[in-house]
């Protein structure tokens, strides 16, 4: 989470808050929605607040922990997995920092080996692209030097049997097959291929990504334009649709909106908010403030403008 600072300075970047819920929230009630009530979490750094939240939150849903020590990349930390899995066992697996739209029913229908959810687009040098035959995957590239339309993979991927993805990163970790450093899951659906397994697709209407500040931002405002359309009355208040506001928030002599998500027990007097999330527990009072992110028990008091505070921050302009 480093581009996340100084948030993730004491929040796992998973549990940032987007439209009203942490990212990850978002996430589960998706996988939750499909049927599926079984999850392994990898976590890491600042993990026990990932448990705690969701042991807390989705006490519906049953969860294994795994721990990733060292970061060595996104196919070390499935590898990790392995022994919370069965080999003939289904697997979803769904990066924890990103906001996915569309349907993955057709994905996890597929009688093939693996299905991967891929995106359309017109320049594909920063993402993990497929090559395809037909519906058949014959190649995956990692960010290529040409542009062309091509199907970018997003971060969802369905293993119709766990045995085979865990050999494919079984014999990378073996032999050392690594990219920059570290263990793809792409390099191992490379291997899934050459070992002749059938690689599909499915295609996702998009994806939100939510690493650093200005795209945390764009998916607030996507997942409101969606979500947050709910109708608030506060006396003495504008509201501008759309926003969420918590219940449990207090605002005073204000106005609020349009994109704005404001956490619980926040308390905002006399200020003017728009384009912003505003995290648990904060304060602001006298300020007008625009594509800002306010982390968890902060204060902001008389301030005019765009600010980025961690939590436990303060920033007030000093009175005359």
């Amino acid at each position: 989470g480093s581009r996340l600072r100084p948030y993730t300075h004491t929040i796992p970047k998973a549990l940032l808050y987007v439209a009203g819920k942490p990212i990850l929230g978002h996430i589960l009630d998706q996988v939750y929605e499909l049927g599926i009530k079984e999850v392994v979490l990898i976590i890491g750094y600042l993990g026990d607040k990932i448990k705690e939240y969701v042991l807390a939150e989705y006490q519906h849903m049953n969860f294994e922990f795994a721990v990733q020590k060292e970061m060595n990349g996104p196919g070390h930390a499935i590898y990790l997995t392995k022994s919370y899995i069965k080999e003939d066992d289904k697997l979803l697996i769904i990066y924890g920092d990103t906001i996915f739209v569309g349907d993955m029913t057709n994905g996890l229908k597929t009688d093939k080996d693996a299905s991967l959810a891929v995106k359309r687009v017109d320049d594909p040098r920063r993402f993990g692209v497929v090559e395809m035959e037909g519906d058949k995957i014959v190649d995956v590239v990692e960010k290529p030097d040409y542009i062309k339309e091509m199907d970018a993979m997003i971060g969802i991927y369905f293993i119709n049997k766990a045995k085979l993805l865990f050999d494919a990163l079984e014999f990378m970790v073996e032999n050392n097959r690594m990219t920059k450093g570290e263990f793809y899951l792409t390099d191992a659906f490379k291997v899934m291929i050459e070992k002749g397994n059938y690689l599909t697709t499915f295609q996702m209407d998009g994806w939100y990504d939510c690493g650093k500040p200005e795209t945390l931002l764009d998916t607030n405002r996507y997942m409101l334009s969606h979500n947050g359309k709910k109708e608030y009355n506060i006396e003495g208040c504008t509201i501008i649709k759309p926003v969420f506001i918590d219940e449990t928030a207090t605002i005073k002599n204000s106005t609020i909106g349009p994109n704005v998500s404001i956490g619980r027990g926040v308390e905002i007097i006399d200020s003017k908010i728009e384009d912003s999330v505003i995290n648990r527990h904060s304060y602001i009072e006298k300020s007008i403030l625009r594509n800002s992110i306010i982390g968890e028990d902060a204060l902001v008091k008389k301030i005019i403008g765009k600010i980025n505070i961690g939590c436990h921050s303060e920033i007030t302009n000093i009175e005359e």
